[in-house]
Formats: C-alpha cells, sequence, structure tokens
C-alpha cells in the first residue's frame, strides 16, 4: 500500500462530482487532487493538465471515478427509506422517483432542517465508504491531512 496525504474534503468533492462536468485525479506522490472543470478552464488548459498525466509512466495519477447516478439516486432512496415522519418519507421517495429526481428531492428536504442535516451526513458517510474501496482497489493508504 502506497501512503498518500489526503484531504478527504477535497477529495469527498472530486467523487461526487458528476460525470462529464469535470474529471478528477488523485496525485500519488502530493496528494493534490487535479480537477478539470470544463466549463471554466480554457481548452489550453485541458490539455496541458492531460499531457502531464498521460506522460506519467509510474502510475502517479489515479483517475477518480465521477459519481454514477444510479449509485446516487439509491442512497437518497436508502436515506428516503429511513425517514421516521410518513409524510416526509412519502415526499422524498415520489422525488426519487421523478424526472428531476436530484432538485426534487433537495427541494422537499429544504422544509425540513433535522432531515436535512441527517441526509448530508448520510450522503457524507456513503461518499466515504466509496472512497475507502476505491482506496483499497488503487493500493492507497491515507495519511490524513
Amino acid at each position: 500500500m502506497k501512503r498518500v496525504p489526503i484531504d478527504w474534503a477535497r477529495l469527498a468533492l472530486a467523487f461526487d462530482a458528476r460525470a462529464g462536468a469535470s474529471e478528477n485525479f488523485l496525485d500519488t506522490a502530493t496528494g493534490e487532487i487535479i480537477t478539470m472543470r470544463f466549463a471554466q478552464m480554457w481548452e489550453d488548459d485541458i490539455r496541458k493538465i492531460r499531457a502531464r498525466i498521460g506522460a506519467d509512466d509510474a502510475g502517479r495519477y489515479r483517475a477518480i471515478p465521477p459519481l454514477d447516478a444510479r449509485v446516487a439516486l439509491r442512497a437518497m432512496a436508502d436515506f428516503a427509506r429511513a425517514v421516521l415522519d410518513a409524510r416526509l418519507r412519502r415526499a422524498l421517495l415520489n422525488a426519487v422517483q421523478g424526472r428531476r429526481a436530484f432538485d426534487e428531492f433537495k427541494e422537499v428536504l429544504q422544509t425540513n432542517a433535522p432531515e436535512r442535516a441527517r441526509w448530508y451526513a448520510f450522503k457524507d458517510a456513503r461518499t466515504r465508504e466509496r472512497i475507502r474501496k476505491w482506496m483499497e482497489e488503487n493500493g492507497i493508504e491515507a495519511s490524513e491531512t
């Protein structure tokens, strides 16, 4: 296992990024999270980052997988099923089924601050578990920063 200094907050943001909007990489030598946000970067800057990562023969850079929408929806449904308030539980489960599931889910939670806080704690725990599994699969051990 390779010990890498991990900034958990930055890594969690990278793991929660949806596909298509950005690409994220972990530099296993420094722990830096390299993010290419396509809508916010010049094409030339993106090309330079891709060249740097592409030239890496030592396996220093590891692609961080984007958040799969099915995984996110499953987490939202799992959380909704655990909500004790029947009316709120129904509203959340209905939101997850809609075409605008992510937005509707957040809108429903806006009406209930305690459940919204529980949702973010639940989501963070799920993200951390995905990160730990990915790190294990990639032979990375965290040295916390």
